[in-house]
């Protein structure tokens, strides 16, 4: 990811830490992929841990951030 301004003040914009939350559930997933295609133990952990870290994410999107665009002037201001 490119330096932006944000992260040069030291403060991450919502798209940024959303996009860094992104990496750490996929992180998490990959972590469990690879359990499956080797020997040894499933890592059932990291899909729990993963899956809820992606619950937590579509539940911020959700509520924090797509309201903005849900409720703008380009849709009349309504909610779907």
């Amino acid at each position: 990811m490119a330096d932006t301004g944000s992260e040069q003040s030291g403060q991450l914009s919502v798209g940024e830490v959303l996009e860094r939350d992104h990496h750490r559930i996929d992180g998490y997933f990959e972590v469990f992929a690879k359990s499956l295609r080797e020997d040894g133990p499933i890592d059932t952990a990291a899909f729990a841990t993963g899956a809820a870290g992606l619950r937590h994410h579509i539940y911020v999107e959700e509520v924090l951030h797509f309201p903005a665009t849900i409720c703008s002037p380009m849709t009349s201001g309504r909610r779907s």
